[in-house]
């Protein structure tokens, strides 16, 4: 099949045919070597809690720009500089080792004793 309004330039007949198409809320790739930036549920100076949902937001702050999780195909992809590419080496879980890792730090900078305390015995029960 020849796509004869775009003399063969796939390119663009693919962005015309996601202008046709797509739904209206989905993500498309971004242009050049940046991935976009991500949403954050909170502000960056409110500081997350001692719970999943804590750990979800700091790993979103972390490397919520270069990884996102597409439900549909039940993968992980990781922006590689120029695309999304399917992880495969299983860098999602070195990233979740870093985010827990994060928290002896977000820890250390607590200047009460028992926050303090509270974050880095939450930290230890993640590394389990």
């Amino acid at each position: 099949m020849r796509c004869s309004n775009h003399a063969g330039n796939f390119k663009a007949a693919a962005k015309a045919l996601h202008q046709r198409y797509a739904p209206a809320n989905t993500h498309t790739e971004p242009s050049g070597s940046k991935p976009p930036s991500p949403h954050h549920e909170q502000p960056d100076d409110v500081a997350p809690k001692a719970t999943d949902l804590g750990n979800a937001i700091r790993f979103r702050r972390l490397f919520g720009h270069t990884v996102c999780y597409v439900h549909t195909w039940g993968a992980w992809f990781v922006w590689n500089g120029t695309h999304w590419a399917k992880d495969d080496t299983g860098a999602i879980y070195q990233m979740a080792r870093k985010v827990v890792r994060s928290i002896y730090a977000e820890a250390a900078q607590i200047e009460d004793t028992d926050a303090r305390r509270t974050l880095a015995r939450w930290a230890m029960a993640c590394e389990r």
